[in-house]
């Protein structure tokens, strides 16, 4: 769960393929997508790819996809890869 000023922001469903994203500010979807890189997401395999938002397939339209992407998401045919850490 990443909260942006208190408030739920975005939820990595189990498994890290699917998230769950509240609100429509761009400004908070860039601090979510920033400190879910900060988290390792996908530890300890090092990635997870988002195929899904809010239960509907992850594509570039939506608008969570370009704060994950600037964030250091990768685009795969599958979704958003998590950048490597560590």
């Amino acid at each position: 769960m990443v909260l942006v000023e208190g408030e739920p922001a975005l939820y990595v469903e189990r498994g890290g393929k699917s998230i769950l994203v509240w609100g429509a500010d761009d400004a908070a979807h860039e601090a979510a997508a920033k400190a879910l890189v900060r988290s390792d997401v996908g530890a300890p395999t090092g990635r997870a790819t988002l195929t899904k938002v809010n239960g509907r397939p992850l594509t570039e339209h939506e608008p969570i996809a370009g704060a994950l992407h600037a964030a250091g998401f990768l685009a795969t045919p599958r979704g958003l890869r998590s950048p490597r850490t560590g």
